[in-house]
């Protein structure tokens, strides 16, 4: 199966950057100024040329392209409507109540026009924030273009996240409008209304608006004169001007967005991105790595509110002129006949996952029998997780009939996107669980995390850094501007690098195999989540007295997040379960129902250094055996 992976991979014929063009870009890519000014005026268009590309790339808070001035809506979508493909589709839209939407190029610029107007006219100026917490519908996309039109600073924040955790995001990034929907619809209707309600009322910061998409239909509490309908807003008459509002012109160092992320750090924080830098690599990348064609549609699985989401799913499809797909729900093995039937229906090409998907389609077809071959599906693409040798197959031979590529691609959300990747038409693919090597740009090295020094023999295991600045990466943290320096600089014999907190090796063509976190950071559905949280609100339970997390690779279940719990009082066995459901109720609340454990075990101790710190490498190898 490798040498045909292999085959198939460099023999993919691009559309775009073909493979004399990469090879110019690696070698362009030895002096990052030079390289990313070259890739600056190749792949965006400028109000403002910039007088320097940067000042000082071994400063990780320098800025880039300084002075330059670019309009991200321009970008985005009115380059494309100017020249000609203004009734080419954007988004394709399915709902988990089987009702879809077409948006094209157009039609999405006058929503976002219609609803940027309606903000504008509500008297909301640059200098305040937008806090965007909506279910995969096409609102959400709406209201995120609407932002970068204004010029406001935006942040998505995922819909499993509890009403405590919604009014910390609302304390720590002051937002003043919240833009959410009645609910949604999932497993069960989800009533999300309720939720921002009870976060607003013991928030600190209180939003002055509360922006409402009628999604369900179903009755809301409306408090008056601070929540108002979208609807509303968009088809008032008032607003029929809204296509005379300009679109806000950027200086390139301007924060276009936060996202919300735990590496590192014991509770959530925002990252800042710049303007310029983000839009550069959301384009050239995705462009690198989904070589769009002028028919394509890309499927990507990831929700908007991760780093994947908004690189690969928004931005850059959007700013290559690509058609998305949209699906409100997950895939699971319960719905799976529903994949197959939105390849069919919408012809969709390209697609863009997690490993567990993969194995839960694996499942659904080798358990259940759900599966229809395949003959749209060109490339897959896997990332936010390691891909067991099982699912790769299967997905080799059943979804790409064994004529087409499956690669990895390994994104930070530190650096706004993919760092490193296995490129269709270009690289080699030795292993299955190779992430390929660093993209062009990237400044990526692999370090022996005592003494600072380059590793550059295979099996030899080190900590991902990187060893300068480049555009995408982020800007600092939202609220703390000395955080950054505290959190991600690390000093080594007077060199300085930006942690990544990945431990990794080489493969001896040079290809990356990651050998997991170096801290207490789990990958859960593409997101990195903060172990500590999680242990936090497992301690909650009046039940338990000590806990620990940890996250182990199984070849069949993939990513298994098992909980170690010591009870306060020993119970009989036959109520463990109620209280696992407890557990997960306590988790939902706390932080959402993306971390709940795949397995709970009971015991009597927890292994600890003498300084108290948990021993999770004793408890990996205990799992190892559980799973």
């Amino acid at each position: 199966m490798i040498k045909e992976l292999n085959n198939l991979c460099l023999t993919y014929k691009r559309n775009n950057l073909d493979i004399e063009y990469i090879k110019q870009l690696y070698d362009k890519s030895k002096d990052l100024r030079s390289f990313y000014k070259f890739l600056a005026y190749e792949f965006l268009d400028w109000e403002d040329e910039f007088l320097v590309s940067c000042n000082n790339e071994e400063d990780f808070e320098t800025a880039w392209f300084v002075k330059g001035k670019i309009s991200p809506i321009k970008n985005l979508l009115k380059m494309h409507i100017d020249n000609g493909k203004g009734n080419k589709a954007a988004i394709v839209w399915r709902g988990k109540d089987y009702t879809e939407r077409i948006l094209t190029f157009r039609s999405l610029y006058a929503d976002v026009s219609k609803f940027a107007s309606a903000l504008k006219k509500l008297n909301i100026s640059r200098k305040d924030s937008v806090l965007i917490f909506m279910p995969n519908i096409p609102e959400l996309i709406i209201a995120m273009l609407a932002c970068v039109k204004l010029g406001l600073v935006h942040t998505v924040y995922h819909t499993s996240y509890s009403a405590e955790s919604l009014a910390e995001r609302l304390n720590d990034c002051k937002n003043s409008v919240i833009i959410t929907a009645d609910g949604y619809y999932s497993k069960t209707t989800v009533n999300l209304k309720d939720r921002v309600d009870q976060a607003i009322n013991i928030a600190e910061n209180k939003p002055k608006l509360c922006i409402v998409v009628k999604r369900l239909g179903q009755r809301v509490h409306m408090k008056p004169l601070r929540d108002l309908w979208y609807h509303d807003l968009i088809s008032d008459e008032d607003y029929s001007r809204a296509f005379a509002i300009e679109e806000t012109v950027y200086d390139a160092n301007d924060i276009i967005f936060t996202l919300v992320t735990s590496t590192h750090l014991t509770v959530q924080k925002a990252l800042k991105y710049r303007a310029g830098g983000f839009l550069l690599w959301a384009k050239f990348s995705h462009q690198l790595l989904f070589d769009p064609r002028d028919d394509d549609i890309l499927w990507n699985t990831a929700d908007i509110a991760w780093i994947t989401g908004h690189t690969y799913k928004v931005y850059g499809p959007l700013l290559n002129c690509q058609t998305i797909f949209l699906y409100e729900d997950t895939i699971e093995v319960d719905n799976a006949s529903d994949f197959y039937e939105f390849l069919d229906k919408y012809n969709i090409n390209k697609f863009y996952t997690t490993p567990t998907i993969l194995n839960r389609l694996m499942n659904a077809d080798e358990k259940k029998g759900v599966y229809r071959r395949q003959n749209y599906l060109e490339l897959i693409a896997t990332g936010g997780g390691r891909r067991n040798e099982e699912s790769t197959k299967w997905a080799f031979i059943k979804l790409l009939n064994k004529r087409h590529p499956i690669i990895n691609i390994f994104t930070l959300t530190e650096a706004g996107g993919a760092i490193a990747a296995q490129i269709p038409g270009y690289s080699e693919i030795t292993n299955i669980y190779t992430v390929g090597k660093p993209l062009p740009g990237i400044p990526l090295q692999i370090i022996d995390g005592k003494t600072g020094l380059p590793i550059e023999s295979t099996a030899t295991k080190g900590e991902i850094v990187f060893t300068s600045s480049f555009p995408s990466l982020t800007a600092g943290i939202c609220g703390d501007a000395k955080l950054l320096r505290t959190v991600y600089i690390k000093s080594i014999n007077k060199q300085k690098f930006f942690k990544t907190g990945d431990g990794a090796e080489y493969l001896e063509n040079k290809d990356i195999i990651l050998t997991g976190r170096m801290d207490d950071v789990l990958h859960v559905g593409g997101k990195r989540i903060n172990i500590l949280m999680i242990e936090q609100a497992i301690k909650k339970h009046n039940l338990i007295k000590d806990v620990a997390v940890v996250n182990v690779l199984d070849e069949k279940r993939g990513e298994t997040l098992i909980a170690f719990c010591v009870l306060n009082k020993n119970i009989d066995e036959s109520l463990y379960n109620d209280l696992f459901i407890e557990i997960n109720e306590l988790i939902i609340d706390e932080i959402g129902e993306v971390v709940l454990p795949d397995i709970y075990k009971i015991t009597s101790i927890i292994p600890k250094t003498p300084n108290g710190e948990i021993q999770r490498e004793i408890l990996k190898e205990i799992a190892q055996q559980i799973i």
